[in-house]
Protein backbone atom coordinates (compact mmCIF):
# COMPACT_ATOMS: atom_id res chain seq x y z
CA UNK A 1 0.00 0.00 0.00
CA UNK A 2 0.81 3.81 -0.76
CA UNK A 3 -0.16 6.16 1.95
CA UNK A 4 0.30 9.49 2.25
CA UNK A 5 -1.26 12.39 4.25
CA UNK A 6 -0.49 15.95 3.85
CA UNK A 7 -1.85 18.63 6.68
CA UNK A 8 -1.30 22.77 6.54
CA UNK A 9 0.87 22.55 3.34
CA UNK A 10 1.48 24.49 0.82
CA UNK A 11 1.76 23.26 -2.55
CA UNK A 12 2.06 26.11 -5.91
CA UNK A 13 3.86 27.19 -8.69
CA UNK A 14 4.21 27.86 -12.12
CA UNK A 15 2.15 25.11 -13.77
CA UNK A 16 -1.60 24.80 -13.94
CA UNK A 17 -1.16 21.96 -11.90
CA UNK A 18 1.59 21.40 -9.41
CA UNK A 19 -0.66 17.99 -8.25
CA UNK A 20 0.04 14.72 -10.24
CA UNK A 21 -1.97 11.95 -9.09
CA UNK A 22 -0.99 8.80 -11.08
CA UNK A 23 -1.36 5.04 -10.14
CA UNK A 24 1.86 3.82 -11.14
CA UNK A 25 0.67 -0.24 -10.87
CA UNK A 26 -2.74 -0.33 -12.67
CA UNK A 27 -2.04 -4.18 -13.06
CA UNK A 28 -1.20 -4.63 -9.20
CA UNK A 29 -5.05 -4.09 -7.94
CA UNK A 30 -3.77 -5.13 -4.29
CA UNK A 31 -1.91 -2.35 -3.85
CA UNK A 32 -3.64 0.61 -2.69
CA UNK A 33 -3.00 3.97 -3.35
CA UNK A 34 -4.23 6.46 -0.72
CA UNK A 35 -3.58 10.63 -0.86
CA UNK A 36 -5.62 12.53 1.58
CA UNK A 37 -4.89 16.59 2.20
CA UNK A 38 -6.68 18.76 5.09
CA UNK A 39 -6.33 22.20 5.34
CA UNK A 40 -3.91 22.90 2.43
CA UNK A 41 -3.70 25.41 -0.20
CA UNK A 42 -3.00 23.36 -3.68
CA UNK A 43 -2.92 24.66 -7.08
CA UNK A 44 -4.81 22.51 -9.43
CA UNK A 45 -6.45 22.66 -13.05
CA UNK A 46 -6.24 19.55 -15.13
CA UNK A 47 -6.63 17.77 -12.33
CA UNK A 48 -10.20 18.14 -11.81
CA UNK A 49 -11.00 16.83 -15.02
CA UNK A 50 -13.60 14.43 -15.09
CA UNK A 51 -11.00 11.59 -16.65
CA UNK A 52 -8.80 12.40 -13.94
CA UNK A 53 -10.02 13.20 -10.05
CA UNK A 54 -13.17 14.82 -10.37
CA UNK A 55 -13.33 14.43 -6.55
CA UNK A 56 -10.25 16.11 -5.57
CA UNK A 57 -12.10 18.51 -3.48
CA UNK A 58 -13.40 17.26 -0.83
CA UNK A 59 -12.79 13.43 -1.40
CA UNK A 60 -8.87 14.04 -1.36
CA UNK A 61 -8.54 17.35 -0.54
CA UNK A 62 -10.87 18.31 2.72
CA UNK A 63 -10.96 21.71 3.97
CA UNK A 64 -8.38 22.82 1.21
CA UNK A 65 -7.99 26.37 -0.35
CA UNK A 66 -7.94 26.72 -4.41
CA UNK A 67 -5.17 28.50 -5.35
CA UNK A 68 -5.43 30.71 -8.47
CA UNK A 69 -2.54 32.87 -10.41
CA UNK A 70 -2.81 36.07 -8.31
CA UNK A 71 -4.54 35.39 -5.10
CA UNK A 72 -2.38 36.76 -2.16
CA UNK A 73 -0.11 34.33 -0.78
CA UNK A 74 3.54 34.94 0.05
CA UNK A 75 5.85 38.42 1.61
CA UNK A 76 8.08 38.02 -1.90
CA UNK A 77 8.03 34.56 -3.70
CA UNK A 78 10.45 36.05 -6.16
CA UNK A 79 12.50 36.69 -4.05
CA UNK A 80 12.21 33.34 -2.46
CA UNK A 81 10.93 35.17 0.47
CA UNK A 82 8.01 32.44 1.66
CA UNK A 83 6.51 34.02 4.56
CA UNK A 84 2.84 35.07 4.72
CA UNK A 85 1.91 37.92 3.01
CA UNK A 86 -0.38 40.29 5.52
CA UNK A 87 -3.15 39.58 3.31
CA UNK A 88 -2.61 35.75 2.65
CA UNK A 89 -5.31 33.17 1.46
CA UNK A 90 -3.12 30.73 3.74
CA UNK A 91 -3.77 32.77 7.24
CA UNK A 92 -5.83 30.98 10.20
CA UNK A 93 -6.79 28.24 7.87
CA UNK A 94 -5.03 25.35 9.41
CA UNK A 95 -5.38 22.80 11.93
CA UNK A 96 -3.67 22.66 15.07
CA UNK A 97 -1.38 19.44 14.50
CA UNK A 98 -0.04 17.64 18.33
CA UNK A 99 3.34 18.48 18.78
CA UNK A 100 3.60 21.43 16.03
CA UNK A 101 3.39 24.68 18.38
CA UNK A 102 6.80 26.94 16.24
CA UNK A 103 7.53 27.36 12.62
CA UNK A 104 10.19 27.25 11.19
CA UNK A 105 12.09 30.51 12.52
CA UNK A 106 10.95 29.09 16.17
CA UNK A 107 7.88 31.38 16.38
CA UNK A 108 4.85 30.21 18.31
CA UNK A 109 2.35 28.79 15.97
CA UNK A 110 -1.59 30.13 16.90
CA UNK A 111 -3.23 27.05 19.35
CA UNK A 112 -6.55 27.78 17.57
CA UNK A 113 -6.23 29.20 14.27
CA UNK A 114 -2.96 28.86 12.47
CA UNK A 115 -1.67 29.27 9.42
CA UNK A 116 -1.02 27.03 6.41
CA UNK A 117 2.62 26.65 5.40
CA UNK A 118 6.03 26.28 7.12
CA UNK A 119 5.69 29.55 9.23
CA UNK A 120 3.44 31.93 11.08
CA UNK A 121 2.34 34.99 9.94
CA UNK A 122 4.07 37.45 12.51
Amino acid sequence: DIDALFSNTIIVGSAKDEILLVNAAPDLPEIDFNVEMRNCVVQVDELLNDDRFPGFFPDICSDCIPYMFGDTLFADHEMFDYHLDTLSIAEEKAITLPGVITDLDGFMRDPVNPDIGCYEYQ
